[in-house]
């Protein structure tokens, strides 16, 4: 399978299915891990998989009224996370980050290390020394494997790494972006056979060895798939930024588009509220159903005005309902209505941006979707074949006890 010429691991019917799809289902990591002799069963539920996908858009259950209102929701919900990938994070990054990873997620190095510790770093148990120290030791092994003692026997001998006792030092294949920036970047710029100089992390200092290279899977990727995974691998530098970033990308669309809450309108929906409780109480009923509620109140008038339209009760009950009943809010307070509100509006308008910025056509959003229809059609097609297959009769439930028996 990792040899695949093309990145092709499978093709039905001409369609060609890559490395990347498969790993979608089934992770490379989880792929190594596995025994050798069950990776024909792994890969021959794959293939089942693929063909009861294809099964299934051949019966037009992806046409069905209610799968297509599924798809279209769902999308949507990729939409609006993906608007926020692509017009709040994707800014965030340094373009020469972006440069690194395209370069070397080319390859995967064979990596050893050893570690040395400091009071204060971030490993269960810390050595006293301190971070001067923790320097000194680090150089100093490293002059004496360039003396030419063994990197192994320094590992078992001095690392803090708490699995070098066991495997002397080893990390195994590491692709980029799998560790910390500062980790890979020293690693993915040495020469093979050569030893870094102490590298600090948050864990202390490293030296790290490169014994081998090997080209990634990325290979085979197209250019546009490339991009994407790049771009992915560069997010881990700005991961800290991001919830400050999206706050401030909210208030300038609120801003933008001229949102607006009524407030005489919230106050008519928190006392037909508190009204709805009283009956649930009195009647021993159960919790009140968001959506239901706000699609049975009438003569609340305009809740919300964006984009110089003004928008109703009904109209967040529609979008509410979308959400899965377990997860629908409590209405009870206005503080809470308005923060309800204003996440539906701002999906709402997210969902336009990935209109109006071409976001839905982008490659990162269709492979998404594709393997989201994918998934929703695989359910679908086996709901299908249970409810086709042939009810049983006293015959073959009396085989079926006797040869289980």
């Amino acid at each position: 399978l990792l040899g695949a010429k093309d990145g092709t691991v499978l093709t039905i019917d001409s369609e060609e299915y890559s490395l990347q799809q498969f790993y979608t289902h089934f992770s490379k990591k989880q792929w190594e891990s596995v025994d050798s002799t069950k990776r024909d069963n792994v890969f021959a539920d794959f293939i089942k998989r693929e063909l009861c996908v294809l099964e299934a858009k051949k019966l037009g259950l992806e046409n069905n009224p209610d799968m297509a209102i599924k798809i279209r929701d769902l999308s949507h919900r990729l939409l609006v996370n993906e608007s926020y990938e692509q017009l709040v994070a994707w800014p965030l990054i340094n373009p020469d980050d972006i440069e690194d990873s395209r370069i070397f997620a080319q390859n995967e190095l064979l990596i050893s290390h050893i570690l040395i510790g400091f009071a204060g770093a971030s490993l269960a148990q810390q050595p006293k020394r301190s971070i001067d120290d923790a320097f000194i030791l680090a150089q100093n092994i490293k002059n004496r494997f360039l003396s030419g003692e063994d990197f192994s026997r320094l590992a078992e001998k001095y690392s803090d790494d708490p699995g070098a006792g066991q495997n002397a030092g080893i990390v195994g294949w590491v692709s980029w972006g799998v560790t910390v920036p500062e980790f890979q970047s020293a690693a993915f710029r040495l020469e093979i056979g050569s030893l870094s100089d102490p590298v600090l992390t948050t864990y202390g200092y490293h030296l790290i060895l490169v014994t081998d290279s090997r080209p990634s899977d990325y290979q085979y990727m197209s250019d546009e798939e490339y991009q994407d995974v790049i771009i992915n691998l560069s997010k881990r530098s700005i991961r800290n930024k991001l919830r400050g970033a999206a706050v401030s990308y909210d208030s300038l669309q609120i801003e933008k588009h001229g949102v607006y809450f009524n407030p005489d309108a919230i106050k008519k929906i928190i006392q037909a509220y508190q009204l709805k409780l009283k009956e649930t109480s009195i009647k021993g009923t159960e919790n009140i159903n968001a959506a239901d509620f706000l699609e049975s109140i009438s003569d609340i008038g305009v809740v919300c005005v964006f984009d110089g339209s003004g928008f109703g009760p009904r109209w967040f009950a529609n979008k509410i309902r979308q959400i899965s009943a377990s997860r629908q809010p409590v209405l009870n307070s206005g503080e809470i209505i308005i923060s309800v509100f204003k996440t539906i509006v701002l999906q709402d308008l997210a969902v336009k941006n990935g209109y109006l910025f071409d976001i839905d056509n982008s490659f990162s959003f269709r492979w998404k979707k594709t393997n989201l229809v994918s998934g929703l059609l695989y359910d679908a097609y086996l709901k299908y074949l249970i409810k086709h297959a042939p009810i049983p009769d006293t015959t073959d439930v009396q085989e079926y006890y006797n040869k289980n028996l």
